[in-house]
């Protein structure tokens, strides 16, 4: 764990000032042992609970429903769209901004919207035994179902992260991993609400291939990793599209193991190694 990186991450920030010296004081000494970090995982996540909590009870305060009552399945799924709404839109629900907006806005701006609106029902369906189904709800199971949204919300979004990548490898620039700026623009000028991001953007995010000024591409894997295509905000965490390059990178690190590897043993292991778009090959082809 590099002493230097983790606590720049805002959910750090959160913590109590002791318990984060105290572990920025063993990050720049000998490190954490592996209890340590259980322990401290098991810290971030009660922040990133209580901190959904807190998110939750303010939208049912503007809507106007108590903590205390039960509720019917039906308005609790009111509540936790207006909940789910705001945190993919990083609003926060208030009397200036009303609940309908929000929504207003959220299916303008992300249609993929009522998917996300199946996806909330599913889970319900899933928390809630047949016996219960229809009976009333208290707000403890309401914040235990925006819980699970929020566990499996990631996974949820990398369906949207592969059409994304999916939609740009049909436009690939002859096996290159990359897309002609211009075709990627251009996917944006027919009507998607992607593809919008400036070229400077693109320069800092490293996603853009300025290799041949006259021809720039756009980096697939680079771009689809990038904020731009984060969406969920909370003050601990973004939500994003899970890397596919790191266990490729892992694989790469342990069939090694060793702290460096002639270019001819690298090829050989990258060429073995199958990924979401490459099967196994014998030898690399000779563009890579």
């Amino acid at each position: 764990w590099n002493s230097s990186s983790p606590l720049r991450a805002a959910i750090f920030r959160r913590l109590p000032l002791t318990v984060r010296s105290l572990v920025e004081d063993h990050l720049t000494k000998d490190g954490l042992t592996s209890s340590e970090v259980r322990d401290l995982a098991v810290t971030l996540e009660i922040l990133v609970h209580l901190e959904a909590s807190d998110r939750l009870r303010k939208t049912f305060d503007i809507l106007r429903i108590s903590t205390n009552n039960s509720m019917s399945e039906s308005m609790s799924l009111v509540a936790t769209n207006a909940y789910m709404s705001s945190f993919l839109l990083s609003r926060n629900l208030s009397d200036s901004v009303t609940r309908m907006e929000v929504l207003m806005d959220i299916t303008r701006i992300y249609p993929s919207w009522p998917q996300v609106k199946v996806f909330v029902k599913s889970l319900l369906k899933n928390q809630r035994p047949m016996l219960r189904r229809n009976k009333p709800m208290q707000f403890p199971e309401v914040a235990a179902l925006v819980d699970s949204i929020h566990h499996g919300f990631g996974g949820w979004l990398n369906t949207e992260c592969s059409n994304l990548k999916g939609r740009l490898s049909q436009m690939e620039d002859h096996g290159t991993g990359r897309v002609l700026l211009s075709d990627f623009y251009a996917a944006g000028l027919n009507g998607s609400w992607q593809f919008q991001e400036s070229i400077a953007y693109m320069k800092e995010l490293g996603s853009l291939d300025e290799s041949e000024p006259s021809v720039p591409r756009v980096i697939i894997p680079n771009w689809v990793q990038g904020r731009s295509n984060c969406i969920g905000h909370t003050e601990s965490y973004d939500t994003c599209c899970i890397s596919e390059c790191e266990p490729l990178l892992a694989h790469v690190e342990q069939a090694i193991g060793a702290p460096a590897a002639t270019p001819q043993e690298v090829a050989a292991i990258v060429a073995a190694l199958p990924s979401g778009s490459v099967p196994t090959r014998e030898t690399l082809p000779s563009l890579l």
